[in-house]
């Protein structure tokens, strides 16, 4: 799976995260959870979600057919959705793998500054 780290978004904006499998024979299906993310100190990188509180995504936010093998499963993030930790998981008859992605919404100034910072 292609891993990525953080998903960077501007204030009042609908987002999108994806998450893509390199390769995959058969393809798998996906399965989406979140959580909401408080960050100490407004700091991403010590963010770190908790296995309890994982909850589904709502199906109206997955834009990708459920069910229906893929190498790539995107979600749509609304504009009023503040920051949130989302994992998305892919799944076949030979086994599966999972990918944390960490939605950061900031505005114009904040977007540039975290995205010097953190690459």
């Amino acid at each position: 799976m292609k891993k990525q780290d953080q998903v960077l978004s501007r204030n009042g904006q609908d987002s999108k995260v994806d998450c893509v499998l390199d390769k995959g024979n058969p393809l798998p299906t996906f399965k989406w959870e979140y959580q909401n993310m408080v960050c100490p100190d407004f700091d991403t990188r010590k963010c770190q979600p908790v296995e309890t509180q994982w909850m589904p995504v709502p199906e109206r936010v997955i834009l990708t057919p459920k069910q229906k093998p893929t190498n790539r499963s995107i979600i749509k993030v609304q504009s009023d959705q503040t920051a949130a930790l989302y994992r998305c998981q892919a799944f076949n008859n030979l086994g599966s793998d999972s990918d944390v992605i960490k939605f950061v919404r900031r505005g114009k100034k904040m977007l540039s500054v975290l995205a010097i910072n953190n690459f």
